[in-house]
């Protein structure tokens, strides 16, 4: 293959990715986060992505790629399908759901709204259960 066809396949290659990745861009918001669970504090990132329109994938994750939890969520349910040892309790299941729902869900539709859409546009999103679950998401 001469170098002319090389860098014209590269060009369209990249333009091809670049349009996917714009197109595909308000389907993904990856925001801080901040969990703190019976005293322990777990920071990290929270990766929202849309499958559908009532459902979302969700992964929270630290700076390093260690995951604490995975799963998908929709207004009425919330599917765990990976989640670390030490926060496998009912409790931080059933919170972050709450707090999911508290947060993430449109009180008007009852739709799943990801976090970059949410109709304040606040910079700050928090979810607290007394002093045992706190769900802080930083846009």
């Amino acid at each position: 293959m001469n170098r002319s066809r090389l860098i014209y396949s590269g060009l369209i290659s990249l333009l091809i990715l670049a349009g996917y990745q714009f197109g595909h861009a308000q389907d993904k918001v990856t925001c801080k986060a901040m969990v703190i669970f019976h005293g322990q504090e777990l920071s990290g990132r929270m990766m929202f992505k849309q499958v559908n329109p009532d459902t979302v994938r969700f992964a929270f994750f630290n700076e390093l790629g260690m995951s604490f939890v995975e799963g998908s969520v929709n207004p009425t349910d919330l599917q765990i399908s990976k989640i670390a040892p030490f926060l496998d309790y009912k409790s931080f299941v059933k919170n972050l759901e709450r707090g999911f729902e508290e947060l993430l869900v449109d009180k008007n539709t009852g739709s799943f709204i990801l976090p970059a859409k949410s109709p304040d546009r606040s910079v700050e999103m928090i979810y607290q259960k007394g002093n045992k679950f706190i769900l802080k998401l930083f846009l």
